[in-house]
């Protein structure tokens, strides 16, 4: 059921994941897009403004050829100079028909004389004062510098037009002003129509003022201007920016470009809105199509990551049954093997047998987990098994016991019942987890205690119960080899008991080896634990006085001699006894050493008995 639920998670995940995916991918597709818009609208606009300018630039060429024509028009020049009206009239109605052809742009003519008096005008429109201004700040500018000028003049019908003034001379003499006057919407007309624009005119709001302000709408070959109200505040906001206008189920992008000439500036404004449904719409056709395609492709792979997870679920499922299956089966054995199991993973207590349990009196492996996490702390400190109460966890009694022999593997547990058992320990590990490890702890305490039964056997004399002759040997081996490595002292008695087979013969065997116990148990009461003492054959005895020199040792031994001359042995009374000490010298052997105890009791024994010999 666990894997179900983790299959749902997982396929949760996987579908936020992908719906963020797709819509992170969409923004950045959208911003692109946008972006993608606005270069190619800037792109447009930097065509048109280059169009304008150059067709700006042709016409400035074309209307100066057209001055140059005018001053080689003697007649005209001297009605001009005579300021005569109709010699004037006369003169350049002759000459109209060829600059209406010529200049399809061109709206009037302006005939002033040297004073800058108005004195006729030519108007396309054949209305003399509807283009009349109040004042002509580009006249002004010739008179002012007597050459050519160019810009923007305001009617009184708040119109504008393009006035183009040039001196007219005759030979060198000023003889008036001539004034070609140019639709100030030519060049946006023939622009859009070539780009596809649509465009409107507005002339400024308040010249008084300095900043940009949107005013008269003069011009425009759209209504979509008057319908969306354009104001200032939107061409700010919106022009010459990547923003998108929705209008009329068309989207829209405004460019605004400044209508000045080299002495007007912000003079009025050109605002173009560039259509780009097509685009938009192709681009939201796209988008749409990439975001199903997506979701498409997301749904197989949610069936298919299903379809995979389905199946491994029900392979997990199958191996974890098999798996609770074992685990019940090897559950089953644990709990009927005599043994004590337990399975430690890393320093964690995980698994134990029913027998354990019910050894430590635990119900469950919670509560011997909550009594007894490391098992070292169970055991029982002995000398004849290992012991390690103080280890920090189980990794560290573990690794210890590993590294002593299998028959010195051997722990000691208390039974609430049956006391003291003896168990022998295995650590088996799992090749494929390195840090778990099955222990075995083998109930042996019939074997352990006849074992211990044996060796006492083997080392101790059946009827004084100290050590044998056997066990002397060994250990008078064990410390030649220390005092060689450590430079230390020791000294050897040899004690025989005076005329002793007087006393079994006399008062028979059973006296005699009562004496002998008493005689033992008299030199054990007056000697050290680390001191060995051993029957070494009959009445003769041995007795090691480790880490003792030769002084002390004869202080010792004449203090054992008082002590046994003192003991009443009853039918026997008083016994006497005879040393003979030695001190290990460097270089001794254990026979050497042995026979140079043995010539100091001879020599006690010669030279009176009952006494102490040093050899």
């Amino acid at each position: 059921m666990k894997y179900k639920h983790l299959r749902t998670k997982i396929l949760l995940t996987l579908l936020s994941a992908s719906i963020l995916l797709v819509m992170v991918t969409e923004s950045y597709h959208y911003y692109m897009r946008k972006d993608v818009l606005f270069n190619v609208s800037i792109e447009k606009l930097l065509i048109l403004t280059k169009t304008m300018r150059n067709f700006e630039k042709v016409q400035l060429q074309l209307y100066k050829s057209r001055f140059k024509k005018i001053e080689y028009d003697k007649k005209l020049l001297d009605a001009i100079d005579n300021s005569n009206k109709k010699n004037v009239q006369i003169q350049l109605n002759s000459i109209a028909p060829f600059l209406k052809k010529a200049s399809p742009t061109l709206e009037h003519i302006h005939i002033y004389d040297k004073n800058a008096h108005f004195l006729y005008s030519f108007d396309k429109l054949d209305s003399n004062d509807q283009h009349l201004e109040d004042s002509n700040y580009v006249l002004d500018q010739a008179t002012k510098t007597m050459k050519f000028s160019r810009g923007y003049v305001i009617t009184k019908s708040d119109g504008f037009y393009r006035s183009l003034v040039s001196p007219l001379f005759n030979g060198t003499k000023l003889v008036g002003y001539l004034e070609f006057g140019v639709r100030a919407d030519s060049l946006f007309k023939i622009s859009s129509k070539a780009g596809r624009y649509k465009y409107a005119l507005y002339l400024k709001d308040d010249f008084t003022q300095k900043k940009r302000k949107l005013g008269k709408l003069v011009s425009s070959n759209s209504k979509i201007f008057k319908e969306l109200n354009i104001s200032q505040e939107f061409i700010n906001n919106t022009a010459n920016k990547n923003v998108l206008i929705s209008h009329n189920d068309k989207y829209y992008l405004f460019h605004q470009y400044d209508i000045e000439s080299p002495y007007q500036k912000d003079f009025a404004q050109v605002i173009m809105a560039t259509d780009v449904t097509d685009y938009v719409t192709d681009n939201l056709y796209k988008a749409s199509l990439m975001v199903s395609l997506s979701l498409f492709i997301l749904f197989i792979l949610l069936v298919i990551v299903y379809m995979v997870f389905t199946r491994l679920i029900n392979r997990l499922t199958r191996e974890e049954e098999e798996l609770l299956t074992k685990q019940t089966q090897i559950q089953i054995i644990m709990d009927n093997s005599d043994s004590l199991i337990a399975l430690i993973d890393g320093e964690n207590l995980t698994l134990v047998n029913k027998p354990f349990l019910v050894y430590l009196s635990c119900t469950d492996i919670e509560e011997l987990i909550h009594k007894y996490n490391n098992l070292s702390k169970l055991f029982i400190d002995s000398e004849d098994t290992f012991s390690m109460q103080d280890a920090i966890n189980n990794t560290q009694w573990i690794s210890q016991i590993n590294n002593l022999d299998e028959n010195q593997r051997i722990i000691s547990l208390k039974h609430t019942l049956f006391g003291v058992n003896y168990f022998s320990v295995k650590i088996t590990k799992d090749p494929e987890h390195p840090d778990s490890k099955i222990i075995m702890f083998s109930n042996i305490t019939s074997i352990f205690k006849k074992s211990k039964k044996d060796e006492y056997m083997a080392y101790h004399d059946n009827l004084t119960s100290i050590y044998n002759r056997q066990y002397f040997n060994e250990a008078i081996s064990r410390t030649i080899y220390d005092l060689e490595k450590k430079s230390s002292n020791a000294s050897l008695l040899m004690l025989d008991l005076d005329f002793f087979k007087n006393v079994n013969d006399t008062y028979g065997h059973q006296v005699g080896d009562e004496v002998l116990i008493k005689f033992t148990q008299t030199i054990t009461e007056n000697i050290r634990n680390n001191d060995i003492f051993a029957r070494w054959g009959g009445e003769e005895f041995v007795l090691l006085l480790n880490n003792t020199d030769e002084e002390t040792a004869y202080k010792v031994a004449q203090t054992l001699r008082e002590r046994i001359s003192q003991v009443d042995y009853k039918e026997a009374r008083n016994i006497t006894c005879s040393i003979g000490l030695s001190q290990f010298k460097e270089g001794d052997s254990t026979d050497y050493w042995l026979s140079r105890a043995d010539k100091a009791l001879y020599k006690a024994k010669e030279n009176g008995r009952n006494r102490v010999e040093i050899v």
